[in-house]
């Protein structure tokens, strides 16, 4: 997840809430999300990361794809609608693609898939670390043996 594509992301969304009236401010958006003000400045401004935290309360809030502020993935975009019709459809309540039964579970089956991969990845790099503290273990074995060797040549030389 690129830091910097999330936030103009983020940023793109949070102007167009504020241009259809949805949100005032960012201090509105704050406000409505249970941040503090300077919190959310600092990640608009890049010097806080955004957490996951934020965005799935933001997603809640105002019927967002998690896949979209993350990814860039989103069904409106495949629909052709515009930012304007998303954020109508996020006031009136009747975002397509959040009640749309087959699209959910499209969308569930692809987070889940990601969410096997990232697993998957996890379990990799966990097995690297295993194998890396399984040989580190070994050598300081060895290394034990050696100087138990020494000193129990040295301690028998007095």
């Amino acid at each position: 997840m690129n830091q910097k594509e999330l936030r103009n992301r983020f940023q793109s969304e949070l102007d167009a809430l504020k241009d259809n009236g949805i949100i005032q401010s960012n201090n509105d958006l704050a406000k409505r999300l249970g941040y503090s003000p300077q919190k959310l400045t600092e990640i608009l401004k890049g010097r806080t990361k955004i957490s996951l935290e934020l965005l799935h309360d933001f997603c809640i809030q105002f019927n967002y794809s998690m896949d979209y502020l993350v990814f860039g993935k989103t069904n409106w975009k495949e629909n052709n609608n515009t930012t304007t019709e998303k954020t109508e459809s996020i006031s009136t309540g009747k975002c397509e693609s959040c009640t749309n039964k087959d699209s959910l579970i499209s969308q569930l089956k692809a987070h889940i898939d990601d969410l096997r991969m990232m697993i998957d990845n996890y379990k990799g790099l966990t097995g690297d670390l295993l194998n890396d503290k399984n040989e580190l273990k070994e050598s300081l074995n060895r290394e034990l043996e050696r100087n138990q060797e020494l000193y129990n040549s040295l301690k028998g030389n007095k």
